[in-house]
Order: structure tokens, then sequence, then C-alpha cells
């Protein structure tokens, strides 16, 4: 058995060894490797020559680790034909897949430019914030594409600032669609960390539940968090803690943020719930929720995008006037509508992002004046109506109480019969005419309880203690102890790490038990819980 896995594991260097010195080779009797470009988790990416048409392409080698497994590959080239599929105008497009020697090779659609992360830097580099309006053009063109793709059934699995890809004409476009769920079976890349960007990762992603399209949803959720501020949401100094914080949501709410609406807002804090449930089914839900904030400035963003990459500050300030001018319009709506708080949070933003409408005959500070006019007065006739309220309500009980039926000393003695001459009436008391009230009917306690004990008794809603209320649960508990350090999800839900996770009780059955490094394959099982005993496990990822 150790011979064979030191066979394998030398054809494999091998393999990477002729991968290293594969520039100026001819592939498939057609594509003429130029250069290597870049690395990733999954492949060396090269530029090259299409021979045949006479054009420029990229070339992504796979690493020999990953065509291990003939079942893996028959399903790698089966979906891949499925994502040659996709043509779309944001989605950079997949020409070819062939192998050269045993070695399969996608050929992909070259873009001269560079990516999203490398823009940011160029232009916000330091304190400087990103105008939110740029943010929100560049979102819906991302949404736009993985929508797309979502409708042909494929999830990304990998959306991160590297894979958007922008050409030197402006034109902006998602590569490495469905490549991570093609390799999904393999968990571990080349570079021995889990498929996928820790940063923008889902909740499910971490704990290997079931990948859907709400996990594109919260990775697109993170990544526009990051083109608002500038920074990604679950930022940390090591993966660890990365992950950690995506487990527990462990994020500063994008509302908090300033110069930011609350419609926005609203829209990156559902896409980023910790409950797939909870946030939009797929990315066409959510590019519809964006295009609904961003349709009255910027129409058509793939137009708006290329004019940014040449004029970055001025288009930029043309769409955040736009986009105040919408806000002042709707400011006044709130205002004649009585909904004071929404206006004030629409003038607030317009007054931290600089004020500018286009329009010189807009006041912002005279309609902030207009708003707190017609607050203080709305709340000064809402005082005035309590005090009225208050007034009449103590004079129809002075009414009630002073004159009327309700005063005794008013009521007048009417002769209930006729009184004939000659003959005296005895007049009885008012007060002996009023009907006197039972006294309570006594009852006798329950034999061998007096009544004081009966009373303490139901006061205090004591329940009649049984065999069945002296039943204790059924349950168990888990012991768990693995090698190295792993983070514990049980059932699918996040318990902590160890060596810190302690012994836990848990309902007898079974239970999934989900053990993950993210240097090392993670590790699942079934186990199960028998009432009033500990099972101890022992994992160890390095075997």
């Amino acid at each position: 058995m150790k011979v064979k896995r030191c066979l394998i594991l030398d054809v494999i260097l091998i393999k990477l060894h002729f991968m290293n010195t594969m520039e100026g080779q001819l592939l498939a009797d057609r594509y003429l490797l130029k250069e290597e470009i870049g690395r990733g988790g999954m492949a060396i990416i090269y530029t090259g020559n299409d021979t045949l048409l006479k054009r420029e392409v990229a070339i992504k080698i796979l690493y020999p680790h990953l065509i291990s497994d003939s079942n893996l590959m028959q399903r790698f080239i089966n979906e891949a034909r499925i994502i040659a599929k996709l043509n779309y105008r944001s989605i950079v497009s997949l020409y070819d897949i062939a192998e050269h020697e045993g070695i399969p090779f996608l050929v992909l659609e070259y873009i001269h430019g560079y990516n999203l992360r490398e823009l940011y830097e160029r232009l916000y580099k330091g304190e400087r914030k990103p105008p939110l309006e740029t943010a929100l053009v560049i979102a819906s063109i991302v949404c736009d594409a993985v929508a797309h793709a979502h409708s042909m059934g494929i999830v990304h699995r990998d959306i991160k600032p590297e894979n958007v890809l922008i050409s030197d004409q402006g034109d902006m476009k998602i590569t490495d669609f469905g490549l991570a769920h093609i390799l999904a079976d393999t968990r571990i890349t080349a570079s021995g960390v889990t498929i996928g960007s820790p940063e923008f990762m889902s909740p499910e992603h971490i704990s290997s539940s079931n990948i859907s399209t709400a996990s594109d949803v919260f990775s697109l959720g993170s990544l526009i968090y990051w083109l608002i501020t500038g920074v990604p949401p679950f930022s940390a100094d090591n993966t660890m803690s990365i992950l950690t914080r995506i487990s527990r949501n462990d994020y500063e709410r994008t509302g908090k943020k300033g110069g930011i609406d609350d419609c926005i807002a609203g829209i990156v804090d559902k896409s980023l719930k910790p409950d797939p449930l909870d946030r939009y089914k797929d990315a066409a839900e959510l590019s519809n929720a964006i295009h609904n904030v961003i349709d009255g400035f910027a129409p058509d963003p793939y137009i708006l995008f290329k004019s940014y990459t040449t004029a970055p500050g001025q288009t930029a300030r043309e769409l955040a006037v736009r986009h105040n001018r919408i806000r002042y319009e709707n400011a006044v709506a709130y205002i004649q509508s009585n909904r004071f708080e929404k206006a004030l949070a629409l003038i607030s933003t317009i007054l931290e992002t600089g004020g500018e409408t286009g329009d010189d005959s807009v006041d912002v500070s005279g309609l902030m004046r207009q708003l707190k006019y017609r607050k203080y007065k709305r709340l000064a006739i809402s005082i005035m109506e309590i005090v009225i309220v208050l007034l009449l309500s103590a004079i129809i009980a002075r009414e009630d109480y002073t004159g009327g039926f309700l005063n005794p000393s008013a009521a007048k003695s009417v002769p209930l019969t006729p009184v004939k001459p000659g003959i005296q009436v005895k007049q009885e008391p008012a007060a002996a005419l009023q009907k006197k009230p039972k006294a309570p009917r006594k009852r006798s306690a329950p034999a061998g309880k007096t009544a004081s004990q009966q009373v303490k008794a139901a006061y205090l809603h004591q329940p009649v203690k049984t065999a069945e209320n002296n039943r204790k649960p059924d349950i168990g508990s888990l012991e768990l102890i693995t090698y190295p350090w792993a983070m514990v999800f049980i059932d699918g839900k996040y318990m902590g790490e160890t060596p810190r996770f302690k012994t836990i009780s848990l309902s007898t059955g079974k239970h999934e038990i989900s053990i993950m490094n993210p240097y090392l394959k993670p590790h699942s099982e079934v186990i199960e819980i028998k009432p009033g005993q500990t099972l101890t496990k022992r994992i160890n990822l390095n075997e």
C-alpha cells in the first residue's frame, strides 16, 4: 500500500514539474502556451494563442492531483459542457475543454485588463471611502451575471473580487463559473485550503451543508458590503477568525455605516442572514432589489461603468448628484405624508454626501428647517388633542358624579302605592331599603388538608407530583477530542472549536457531526447517543 502511494506521489510530482516547464508548448495541436499569469487553488493560468482561429486566449490547466479520480473527471467534462453554454455579456466565455498527455485544460476568453480588487486598491487606497452609487452599479452587473447562471442551474461557489475582471475597454466579466462546484468532491486544493475565498464564504460552505443559490447570495452580500465600505464584513487577522465570525454572523451592521440609505442597508443585511431561508432565494431576487434602488439614477449600469473606468471622479460625482436629487424628492413626499423619521434619514444622508442635488433652487437646509417645523407642529397638535380629551373626560366624570341617577341625594322619592287619606304609611330609611349582600358560603376544606394549605397550594400553582413528572428526559453526552484543533458542527449547527469544546449533552438517537480545519480534509460521520451514557470520539484529521 505504501509503495502504491509513493508511486502515485511520484507521478504527481513529475506532472507538476512538467507543468512548470510548459511555456512555449503546443497543446492539443492547437493552443500555444505563452506565459504564466497566475495560480489559483485549482489550476495554473497561462496566456496562449488559438492557432486555428488566430485569437488570444486564457488557458487554465488543472493540478494533477485533481485528475486521479476517473469519475470526477467525467463529471468535470460533463459540467464543463454545461458551463460552456453560459453566453452572457458579463460572463467570461468558455471556448473549449481538451487534454494534453492526460492533463485536462480549459480554454477561456482572455480579458486584457485587471480585476475588481486591483481597481479598488488603485482608486481607494487608504482611508478614502468608495462612492456608494458606483458600488451599486458594480453590484448590479455582478448580480445580473450570477442571476443568469442561477437560471441555468449553475452555482458559482467562489464569488470574490479576484473573479470579477475588467477589460481595458471598461467591460466587466465574471469568471470561474461552476469550477468550484465541479471540483467540490475533492474539497482540498493543491495549496491545502478549502475551495473558496474565506472572507466571502457562506456559512453553508464552511459547515459543508447543502450549497444552493442562496449561498451565492450570501457571498454577493459580502461583496456588496466590501464595495460600499471598502472592507469585507467578516475581516480578521487570520483564516480561523474569519471562519468563526462567519459562523457566528458577527459583523457590523450596514446601517451603522454613515452615508448609506436604509433601503440599501436592508438589502445587504438580508443577503447576509445566517439562515439561507431568510435571504433572497437567488441572485435574480437580489438583482431586482438593487435595480429598484438604482434605476432612478443609473438606468444603464454597463454604460455608466464604462464611463467610470475612463473618468472615475466625474462619473462618481454625477451619480451622487442624481441620487441626492431622488433622495430630496422622496424626503419632500415623506414630509407631506407626516413620515418625519424617514424624511430625516434621507436629508441626513444628503448632507453627509455633500448636499449637492444638481438644482440651485433646491435648498436642503431649508427642507431640514421645514421638517423640524412640521414635526414640532405635529407634536404640538398631538399634545393639544391629548389635553382636550383629558378635559372632556374630566367634565363628563364630574357630571356623572354630581348629578343624575348616580347621586343618591338627588333622587326623588316616588310612592309605589297610592296613599288613602287617614292612613299613615311608615317610611323606611333609604339604607334599610338597600339589599344587603349575601355572606359567602363557607366551604369545608378537603379531608387531610386545612383551608390555609389549600389556598397556599392554589396560589403557588403547585402541580401534582406523579411518577410521570419525576421521569428524566432521555439524554446522553458526547466528548470530542481532535488532533489538531477543529471547528465542530452537530446536525449542521456550529458548536465551537476544539480543544475548548467541552462535553455536550445531546438527545438520544442519531446525530451528524462534522469536524473541519481549514487546512485539512474535513471529517463527517453519524453517531448514536444512548441514554445516560457518554460517547467519546477521538479523531485525527491528519490521517
